[in-house]
């Protein structure tokens, strides 16, 4: 399968140096891919510091090489933070997105898998996880790993959306309009499931 429209990647300024006054750690840790890229890349080649272990620099750098499109670059650093710390389960995260932008879904969904065992708590993963069984059309499990994404984190508007979606192929329309509904109260401006009440004749 191919990425969906569920899926959404940090856009970022692009910056050619290092912002000012901010160390390789910092960097490393930015969700601006640019700086991550250089950040992780110096920790990398001269060795870890106390905030940033050698496995999280190359798990960082693996999410700045998908936020960029390099996606090869991105499963070579993901599968080394992999090898170096097995039970790292942000790694295991970044690298379902790099499996399921090559329409892998088979390994995606057992990395999204591998992520919710090491780390239950982290309703991110349920999320990933229950949008890739919706795009397969496993829509109940889709709708319980969204439910409890939802239950660890009650303010996630595109959970409340894409559950909807789910109740929505399980023909169960009041659901679903509950759901894009409790969306919207969350985020007013959420485009899906603005369009999803609009197409269902909703105001």
């Amino acid at each position: 399968m191919r990425p969906s429209g569920w899926l959404f990647y940090l856009a970022a300024t692009m910056l050619g140096t290092m912002a000012a006054g901010a160390g390789p750690a910092e960097e490393c840790a930015s969700f601006d891919p640019e700086r991550g890229l250089m950040g992780c890349s110096v920790i990398i080649e001269d060795g870890p510091t106390p905030q940033v272990d050698t496995a999280l620099a190359y798990a960082n750098r693996g999410r700045a090489y998908l936020m960029l499109g390099q996606l090869e670059k991105a499963l070579s650093d993901l599968n080394e933070s992999i090898r170096l710390q097995p039970n790292y389960a942000a790694a295991y995260g970044h690298r379902g997105h790099v499996y399921l932008a090559q329409g892998l879904g088979g390994p995606a969904m057992a990395d999204y898998t591998r992520a919710v065992e090491l780390d239950p708590s982290n309703g991110a993963y349920y999320y990933n996880r229950g949008n890739l069984y919706l795009a397969l059309k496993n829509v109940e499990s889709g709708i319980a790993d969204l439910t409890t994404a939802i239950k660890l984190n009650p303010e996630h508007a595109g959970a409340y959306s894409n559950r909807g979606l789910g109740h929505l192929l399980a023909g169960e329309r009041d659901e679903a309009i509950a759901d894009f509904r409790h969306a919207l109260e969350i985020n007013p401006t959420h485009g899906p499931a603005m369009r999803n009440l609009r197409a269902l004749g909703v105001e």
